[in-house]
């Protein structure tokens, strides 16, 4: 005889109030079918369950598949968005800085022009004072020459330095003949005329004008070019050393020439530079124009920055030379000798 707990239900209260042989009966038969229950129920669970799995196991990959195709997706949108935005935030700094660098370009220009303005202003306000003082004084001192002998002395003086500047030039002297200027080189296949000023002051813009009479003169058709030199002053409305062209012909004006004359084989120079290029440049053309007054001017500065180091240098070595004598004195009388 066995001893069973059972739960205080309706079943177990059924089950409890049998005899003891229908209990026996009862337990057999739910034995029975529990038995034959589970037995169903796994045979008709694996089946159902291994279908739910595999339809499970199919959505839950779509699903993957969707999301990775949205991610992707996203992440293509996301880079052609940033390369987008890299790409305009790119031309937007390039173009300025582009700006940046133009307005710096044109404040610098400003700057030099400001700058050669005020020094040409001031260098002619105090060169007036001093042929004021000159004049005043050639003056007081009975000396004052009238502007013929001026020239002429002028005129004697550039011949002489021509010569030298140009030994191998044919060098004439035109100052006696009317519209042929003062001077005509000819060195090689280059043809130059030189008109010269020897005034304390600026030469005036008729003189200028005259000058222009007298190139494109039917009579002077042999020059190549032309240069305008004051020996001692400035030109009117004219920088030192600007270019500019007569028709086809190149001219030049130089200021205070006889302070150096370096700058007349200088301009002989640059003429032949600017007829070299010959029909392949259109030297009518105002850019062209434009680039070769820039260059000359740039030309003349880099020049005078190079003989003022080389004055330099030239003054620093003799020092030197100085110094080393003196040593060298010192020596020899440390040693009782006489240099």
């Amino acid at each position: 005889m066995l001893s069973v707990n059972v739960s205080d239900t309706a079943a177990g209260k059924r089950l409890v109030s049998l005899t003891q042989s229908k209990r026996d009966i009862a337990v057999r038969l739910g034995i029975e079918l529990l038995d034959h229950s589970e037995s169903c129920a796994q045979s008709w669970g694996a089946a159902e369950w291994q279908s739910r799995i595999s339809k499970l196991q199919t959505e839950l990959g779509d699903q993957e598949q969707e999301v990775a195709r949205k991610v992707k997706r996203a992440v293509e949108e996301a880079r052609a968005a940033e390369k987008t935005s890299s790409l305009a935030e790119t031309e937007r700094l390039r173009s300025e800085c582009t700006h940046l660098r133009s307005v710096l370009q044109k404040a610098h220009e400003e700057a030099n022009q400001r700058c050669d303005q005020k020094v040409s202003e001031t260098r002619d306000f105090y060169e007036g004072k001093l042929n004021a003082c000159q004049a005043r004084l050639e003056e007081l001192c009975g000396v004052t020459q009238n502007s013929t002998k001026k020239g002429q002395r002028g005129e004697e003086h550039v011949l002489s330095e021509l010569n030298m500047l140009f030994p191998r030039a044919e060098i004439e002297d035109t100052h006696a003949t009317p519209g042929r200027g003062d001077f005509v080189v000819r060195d090689g296949n280059l043809v130059m005329m030189i008109e010269t000023k020897n005034y304390t002051r600026n030469v005036q813009k008729t003189e200028v004008d005259k000058f222009y009479r007298d190139l494109e003169s039917p009579a002077n058709t042999d020059f190549q070019c032309a240069v305008l030199v004051s020996l001692r002053s400035g030109v009117c409305c004219k920088e030192d050393f600007s270019f500019e062209m007569r028709g086809e012909r190149p001219v030049m004006f130089i200021h205070h020439l006889e302070k150096n004359f370096d700058s007349l084989m200088l301009a002989a120079q640059f003429f032949r530079l600017v007829l070299s290029a010959g029909e392949s440049v259109d030297l009518r053309s105002k850019a062209t124009q434009d680039c070769f007054k820039s260059a000359a001017v740039t030309l003349k500065r880099g020049y005078a920055k190079q003989r003022t180091r080389l004055n330099r240098f030239h003054t620093e070595q003799l020092a030197l030379v100085a110094e080393q004598e003196a040593r060298l004195a010192e020596l020899y009388t440390a040693l009782g000798q006489k240099l």
